[in-house]
């Protein structure tokens, strides 16, 4: 479900548990103890109110937003947002009224301007509107819907060179703007410049027939950013105590005796160095100054967070240390586990690279990158060379990140290098490291069987050779990839957005964030609310700088007092609000959260004094909410701090990934609690970003209403049994995310589940890097005279969009297929891997039966298996690592004595695991191939032949195939070997050499009337615990957690004239959507006698998944069209746009999801 959805349940279940509110807020007289409480409600009714907004019940909130402004009549947020409601209500009187309290009480408020210039402008107010839209231009000049607005006032009064101009700005900042293109053509032609209007007006018609434009709309979520209702998200200011937990830190000693002699970096950075005096002993001072680090990871699996030392000891030797968390203290393992080091040792990361469950060591420094796989009882293993990681790294590797970086399932490496020491820099003295060269980064590929692969060049991610610092590895736009933040020393930091083409676009300066600043380590998190992460750069000879998103993927700059040399993000005393922790000078800094600007640093560990480190660790290793703090002090012993007095609520979680990586690296989190929203990330980086873990601070609050996760496999799952003041441990779900729309026929009781269809109809689906499928976008579905019967004369069927994807249906019809009774009738279906696909045809049967014998490859007998439709399927066959694919094996029929057999035709039930694109991009990194079936008999000398190259294969749910052999013999053995690499599950195969003629008569029905409309989800579940899962249309869920694609969908209501041809004119679906469809019986001939009726529903059309590695995930766009030669389109194909085609995307395709579209900052990927 998406998050709006999941709100919707989740405010107004809480609902049912708010009190009545008093009148009024407590008084001095009052317990000022109950404050926080009645804002606590005040904020629950707001937020309920919006859910109603979501669900277009306008006058259900107004009704929350009433109350929640009599409990206080000040109360700004429900005041902007019940002028919105009575916007929505088309109550423009009432919007003006509540809009005008609004802005006395939020003057800067531009969701309370906005509403009232719209407003204005309904009451035929343009001069006064115009002038309340420019005052929501001037903060926000690239606003696309005030742009928009601004511009069709100043049409009306026929001022076109100031429309065009607002026009042009609006499709500036959102190239895909179907109102604005369109009144840009407008605009054009009125003012005179026909041909440059003409122009646009083909613009706007590309937009229209992509599928992915966005518009400005009447209905609630189609009126701009502006006009959205805003929920809270625990940063306003008066749910903010000016008591908050004052927070202190003292020495727990907790830890063993560490000590490290390394200099810290403060004594290397900024050195002169002679050029006469540059040598190894030099060299080894300037590379130990970094070695000094503690880095928090669960070693173990036990749950609790272990640490990782590095350090010099001594005897100016390098040594590492692995201790264990015994709940309390910790245990010394270095010498069990194996791990060894030869030189100094500038971090560490730790992810399960293997997905063995078990995380794995990355230890990296100067010319020294080592890979240590994790046992899993204690101990290590060096695996480097083997690995194909470069067994002599030349570079300084000063930062490194676990990370998918290209969603397929296993974690990569990114590897951030420093100066290069190989060659002094040409003058007679240099600063360090300001005058040395940099070297470039590198990005290993994880190929999935135990290898990496350079291919740096490939992504460009070389990075320039920039001094990295520190890398940050996040999603920073919300489209749902990992994208990369890389810190450089005094030179520009670079923001490298994914592609999902196995390369990234360096986009630092086009949002804002380039920035030179001496940093050697960053903070990442959302400090300000807006579900967009946010950076602090650490800047060691300056100010330290600040970089909030603006919630459109774009950041801005402030500078604050500064310093620092570390710095990471944590909600540290548990308010709710993500603080900001540095190490400035010899103390340990607190900015405390308060959104836009954290507050002024204030020491928190008084008794500590520090070296001018570079990394601190921050983690929870004790379970119970607060965090702790482990570095250097300035004699170098190592140190656990304890928080002292920090908030008691809080919420913990420990994830582990199924189809997204054992880790959970990259997985973004958000929780609910009444008013408090916030969100975390999981980083495998050195210098760590934020704190070890996700635990979220609750504030004054004691519950948590729902949790969301966002997996880098794309996967959304909703929590709603979190419990508050524990570790919560959350499994992803193992849960298909595409499969085909579903269908369901009258039986004569009730809508019962029959199969899924159009199983090839896939578009953008991933069959190798850079290699795309081609759709077979029809189906001839089977249905018994039981599974479909007449009622009142009618025969209905309902089609299902229940997964995470868009369905295009094209055409539909149903076929009567009238033949004896003593036969039966298959149509000529199976799914071929590539065109041709198989032509229709109708094949008659009469008493098919098992083969005499079947065994799998390894000589088991399977035939008990294959002789009845029951669920039970021959599944020995090895399982490989990828979804969908199997080790190659192969099932052997003999089909008994039928040399004589006129036909030999096979019927074949069974059901397909899909691969989807992930996992063939993943598994062709792996070198696996997926071998679609193909069949093989025996030759004169007794030896196995292919003769049909191309089996076929089942098209997704139990559903039976013919393949016919006839004449595919080459001896008298009758034995056929079937082989493939695809997991398909055989449930039953008949052998049918009767001589049956096809003596059938059949009925074309097209729809006598079809309804789109809006159903949920018909509950999967197994009847008998094992796969696939099937569907009871008796239960429907409301909600799943499913997302949408981002464009207009076919409007709710009569659909019937889209669906009589196939012309590229669709309904198009989204999930939770269903298309009933009905025939007329009455069309249907009388029976002969002895005969029987057998139904063929017959469907065209296209689907298209979520997958992040298939093309064209997140839109409806660009439309397929049946004359297409691929798909992503080629150079030359284009929707084949007609003015009917034109008049079709206007009228039916008017229900847009566009809210995703927000953040874009370059359109569709």
């Amino acid at each position: 479900m998406n998050k709006r959805v999941l709100m919707i349940c989740v405010l107004l279940l809480c609902s049912l548990a708010v009190p009545k509110l008093q009148t009024h807020l407590a008084t001095s007289e009052e317990d000022q103890s109950d404050v926080p409480a009645k804002r606590e409600e005040l904020y629950r009714l707001n937020n309920i109110g919006v859910a109603y907004m979501e669900q277009y019940k306008h006058e259900d909130a107004v009704k929350q937003f009433k109350q929640a402004v009599a409990g206080d009549a000040n109360f700004a947020l429900a005041r902007i947002n019940l002028a919105m409601a009575y916007f929505f209500l088309n109550d423009s009187r009432s919007a003006l009224e509540e809009a005008g309290i609004a802005i006395k009480l939020a003057p800067a408020s531009l969701h309370a301007r906005y509403i009232l210039a719209a407003s204005l402008r309904n009451e035929k107010q343009n001069d006064e509107a115009i002038a309340e839209f420019t005052k929501v231009f001037e903060v926000d000049p690239k606003d696309p819907a005030t742009n928009i607005q601004i511009g069709q006032i100043y049409s009306t009064k026929q001022k076109y060179a100031e429309a065009i101009t607002a026009f042009r700005r609006a499709l500036d900042a959102e190239p895909y703007n179907a109102t604005a293109a369109y009144s840009l053509a407008q605009a054009l032609i009125r003012s005179g410049n026909a041909p440059e209007g003409q122009k646009m007006l083909a613009v706007f018609q590309k937009l229209r027939a992509s599928g992915y434009a966005t518009t400005l709309g009447n209905v609630y979520g189609e009126k701009g950013r502006y006009a959205e209702a805003v929920v809270s998200t625990g940063v306003e200011p008066d749910l903010q105590s000016d008591e908050s937990a004052r927070i202190g830190y003292v020495d727990s000693g907790d830890l063993p005796s560490i000590k490290t002699v390394a200099l810290h970096p403060g004594n290397s950075i900024g050195r002169r160095i002679m050029k006469n005096e540059f040598n190894e002993k030099v060299k080894n001072e300037l590379i130990a100054s970094f070695a000094s680090n503690i880095v928090p990871a669960d070693l173990d699996g036990d749950g609790r967070i272990d640490l990782f030392v590095s350090g010099i000891d001594g005897d100016n030797a390098p040594f590492i240390k692995l201790l264990r968390n015994e709940g309390g203290s910790f245990s010394d393992q270095t010498a069990k586990s194996g791990i060894t080091v030869k030189s100094p040792v500038q971090g560490a990361v730790f992810g399960d690279f293997d997905n063995d469950t078990k995380p794995d060591a990355l230890i990296f420094g100067h010319q020294m990158v080592a890979l240590w796989r994790n046992s899993g009882d204690g101990t290590f293993s060096e695996i480097t060379a083997k690995s194909g990681l470069p067994a002599a790294y030349a570079g300084w590797a000063m930062t490194a990140a676990w990370v998918d970086a290209d969603h397929d399932g296993d974690l990569d490496i990114y590897l951030g290098n420093f100066a290069d020491l190989s060659k002094f820099p040409e003058k007679e003295s240099a600063v360090f490291p300001d005058d040395f060269a940099g070297q470039d980064n590198f990005l290993f590929r994880n190929n999935g069987n135990g290898s990496f692969t350079d291919i740096t060049a490939q992504a460009g991610l070389g990075g320039g050779q920039s001094k990295t610092t520190a890398i940050i590895a996040t999603d920073y736009n919300n489209q749902r990839d990992i994208d990369l933040m890389v810190v450089n020393y005094n030179a520009p930091s670079q923001l490298f957005s994914n592609q999902r083409d196995g390369s990234f676009r360096e986009m630092a300066a086009q949002t804002g964030m380039a920035a030179s600043v001496k940093a050697l380590s960053a903070g990442a998190g959302d400090l300000n609310k807006d579900n967009y992460v946010d950076f602090y750069l650490p800047n060691a000879d300056g100010r330290d700088l600040l970089l909030l998103s603006n919630g459109r993927g774009e950041f801005t700059r402030t500078e604050l007092s500064g310093g620092s040399t570390a710095a990471q993000i944590a909600d540290i005393d548990n308010d709710g609000l993500l603080d900001v922790i540095t190490i400035s000078g010899d103390a340990v800094m607190l900015r405390r959260g308060r959104g836009d600007k954290p507050g002024d640093p204030e020491p928190i560990a008084a008794d500590f004094k520090t070296g001018r480190l570079r990394t601190f660790a921050l983690a929870d290793v004790n379970s119970d909410g607060g965090t702790e703090i482990f570095g250097f002090r300035q004699d170098g012993a190592a140190t656990a701090l304890r928080p002292e007095g920090f908030g008691k609520n809080f919420a913990r979680m420990t994830l582990a990934g199924k189809t997204s990586n054992r880790s959970a690296v990259g997985t973004k989190v958000e929780l609910r609690s009444g008013s408090l929203r916030q969100k975390l990330e999981i980083y495998a980086s050195s210098p760590a970003p934020a704190v070890a873990g996700v635990s979220f601070g609750l504030g004054f609050r004691t519950a948590v209403d729902s949790m969301q996760l966002f997996w880098p496999a794309g996967i959304l799952q909703s929590e709603l049994a979190i419990k508050a003041g524990a570790d919560n441990a959350i499994d992803e779900l193992d849960r298909k995310g595409t499969s085909c729309p579903l269908l369901y026929a009258w039986n004569g009781n009730r809508y019962s589940f029959v199969t899924d269809f159009l199983g090839g109809s896939a578009i953008g689906y991933l069959t190798a890097p850079g290699q795309y499928n081609y759709p077979d976008s029809n189906e001839y579905v089977r249905l018994t005279g039981d599974q479909l019967k007449e009622r009142d004369g009618i025969l209905s069927i309902r089609m299902n969009n229940q997964l995470e994807e868009v369905i295009y249906f094209d055409e539909v019809k149903l076929l009567a297929v009238d033949h004896p009774v003593e036969t039966d009738v298959y149509p000529n279906e199976r799914l071929m891997p590539a065109p041709p696909y198989p032509d229709f045809r109708i094949f008659s049967v009469k008493e098919p039966r098992p083969p005499a014998r079947a065994f799998d490859d390894n000589g088991k007998n399977i035939l008990p298996l294959l002789t009845k439709i029951d669920r039970q399927y021959p599944d020995s066959f090895e399982k490989l690592p990828f979804k969908g694919y199997a080790r190659e094996h192969a099932i052997e029929l003999d089909l008994g004595e039928i040399e004589d057999a006129g036909r030999v035709l096979l019927l074949m039930t069974a059901w397909i695991d899909y691969a989807d694109s992930t996992s063939n991009l993943a598994a062709s990194q792996a070198g696996a191939k997926l071998i679609p079936p193909y069949v093989q008999v025996r030759n004169e000398k007794g030896e196995w032949q292919t003769v049909l190259p191309q089996m076929g294969f089942p098209a997704g749910l139990p559903k039976t195939m013919t393949v016919d052999l006839t004449g595919k013999f080459l001896c008298r053995d009758r034995s056929v070997r079937i082989v493939t690499s695809m997991r398909i599950y055989w449930d039953q195969i008949l052998v049918d050499v009767s001589a049956a003629q096809d003596q059938t008569r059949i009925t074309t029905l097209d729809p006598f009337k079809a309804e789109l409309r809006w159903r949920g989800f018909p509950r999967e579940y197994s009847p008998d615990g094992r796969k696939p899962l099937i569907y009871d249309y008796s239960i429907i869920e409301p909600s799943a957690p499913w997302k949408a694609h981002l464009g207009n969908y076919t409007r709710y209501g009569d659909v019937r004239q889209l669906l009589t041809a196939t012309d590229d004119m669709y309904v198009i679906t989204r999930n939770g959507d269903e298309m009933q469809v009905d025939f007329d019986a009455q069309r249907l001939p009388e029976l002969p006698k002895g005969w029987k009726r057998t139904w063929l529903v017959y469907a065209d059309g296209f689907g298209k998944d979520m997958d992040l590695n298939s093309a064209r995930p997140e839109t409806i766009g660009e439309l397929p069209f049946h004359g297409m030669k691929r798909y992503p389109y080629s150079d030359t194909d284009q929707y084949p746009m007609t003015r009917q085609r034109l008049d079709y995307l206007e009228r039916y395709n008017t229900r847009t999801v566009n809210e995703q579209l927000k953040a874009s900052t370059r359109g569709v990927k």
